[in-house]
């Protein structure tokens, strides 16, 4: 900064002058970043907006993607019934062969003894 001499008022008047030429600057300087923090903030703003929309997006997806997963989980309890249907049909499969082989392994004895029965009666009516 010059100097300047202080004369009466017009010392005064050129003090003051000098004085709102300052202020007429810093006002500016404050105005345009003002106008650069209006800037940012509506730039902000629109982030903000299309994040918001995107979110919105997101949440949608991620709501038919639960649906999906209750659909799957629902499929897997069916299929977790019918696994276990088919592994008691085969353990019902397994005890009724078991049995019927019980059943085969008595019939040939029978037949066995019944035919020794036979054998003896033809020999007692010789």
């Amino acid at each position: 900064m010059g100097s300047f001499e202080i004369e009466g008022d017009d010392g005064n008047i050129e003090e003051k002058n000098k004085s709102n030429y300052n202020n007429n600057e810093m006002n500016e300087e404050e105005d345009d970043r003002l106008k650069q923090y209006e800037r940012k903030l509506k730039e902000a703003e629109k982030i903000n907006k299309n994040i918001s929309i995107e979110n919105e997006g997101l949440k949608r997806e991620l709501e038919k993607y639960k649906k999906q997963i209750k659909g799957f989980e629902n499929e897997n309890k069916k299929f977790k019934t019918l696994s276990n249907e088919i592994e008691e049909e085969k353990n019902t499969k397994k005890e009724m062969e078991v049995s019927l082989k019980k059943i085969k392994n008595e019939f040939e004895k029978n037949k066995k003894e019944f035919e020794i029965i036979k054998d003896e009666n033809l020999n007692l009516k010789k």
